[in-house]
């Protein structure tokens, strides 16, 4: 019983120590306490210690996300035939977005793709079930009709189309950049003219104003 009523004093002893080095706290006061008043001075003094870890704690979880919400988006460069980049640059969205696309053969399979933003226009790379690439193997162009609904609930109707032999649907005009530069998140339904094909997903815009700034300026 006493060596443990030793231990007991040294933790108490060390802990009071480490929180009032700066109060100039008079450590003989502790003589005249009992084994009770240290044994309750130790749960006090753990107690606080827990609850100035937690506010540590959600300091940094509220600055990671700060940092993650700025980070939505990065700038990234093309590539010439040595597959070197070039000096031309483009927005995408960091890895690769998520959703859901059907068609006549699936309902609600998976969706993924990014973003190919440059100064005046909006491309979109898609891959039905996370890997298989959407192209257009025909002769002639595949257009979409694309319904968002913005950061304010309002929904916007534009159109889009993946050239022949290409991969890359591109929204039609520029007035979809504008949607794109508001913090916020996104849904965006594209739906394949004269088809039962569809794609759903959403993104979220924070930060991408910020790349294009400074990228275009």
């Amino acid at each position: 019983m006493k060596k443990r009523w030793i231990g007991l004093l040294a933790v108490c002893l060390t802990a009071v120590m480490a929180l009032t080095t700066y109060a100039g706290f008079d450590y003989s006061q502790l003589d005249a306490m009992t084994q009770q008043e240290l044994q309750d001075l130790q749960n006090e003094i753990t107690k606080r210690l827990e609850d100035y870890d937690e506010e540590g704690t959600e300091d940094e979880t509220v600055e990671e996300n700060e940092v993650k919400a700025d980070s939505n988006w990065e700038i990234e460069y093309f590539i010439d035939e040595f597959k070197q980049p070039t000096d031309k640059g483009y927005i995408t969205n960091k890895g690769y977005f998520t959703g859901l696309f059907s068609n006549s053969a699936t309902t609600d399979s998976k969706l993924a793709g990014y973003f190919v933003v440059e100064k005046d226009r909006v491309g979109l790379e898609l891959f039905e079930y996370g890997n298989n690439e959407v192209n257009n193997p025909y002769s002639h162009s595949q257009g979409y009709s694309i319904l968002v609904l913005d950061q304010k609930g309002e929904k916007r109707s534009y159109k889009g189309s993946i050239n022949s032999k290409s991969s890359r649907l591109y929204f039609s005009g520029t007035s979809f950049l504008s949607i794109l530069k508001k913090d916020g998140e996104i849904s965006i339904r594209i739906n394949e003219d004269d088809s039962l094909t569809s794609y759903l997903f959403s993104i979220d815009c924070t930060g991408f104003n910020d790349r294009y700034t400074e990228l275009y300026g």
